[in-house]
């Protein structure tokens, strides 16, 4: 069933909180490309090997049993950079800018990931 199956990803539109409901419906339209691949080194902490961006919108319509249904959209560019740090550790940073239409509100983020195995 794929009820079941796990969601991966952002389950509703970026930039909102996720909440409880029964049904809802997700659009969402990625473009992801290449900025550069500076093969620069600071000191001995981090070489960096690749820059690229993803320009992204989402829409979210969550169906409420007795209530209206509510819209979730939002927009923006999210950052990586794809580095060995400490010449060893495969660190990916982001940082994330997005506008959320639906509160009128711009929000900046910033995560670290790896993909140690």
């Amino acid at each position: 069933c794929i009820r079941d199956r796990p969601v991966i990803g952002n389950p509703i539109s970026r930039g909102h909180i996720y909440e409880f409901t029964s049904r809802f419906d997700k659009t969402t339209l990625e473009y992801v490309f290449p900025v550069s691949y500076p093969k620069v080194a600071m000191s001995d902490w981090v070489y960096i090997n690749r820059i690229y961006a993803q320009v992204f919108s989402d829409s979210t319509v969550i169906k409420n049993n007795n209530l209206e249904d509510r819209t979730l959209n939002s927009y923006g560019v999210e950052f990586y950079i794809n580095t060995n740090t400490m010449r060893k550790f495969p660190l990916t940073y982001t940082f994330q800018f997005l506008h959320d239409e639906t509160n009128r509100a711009d929000q900046i983020s910033f995560f670290l990931s790896s993909n140690l195995l």
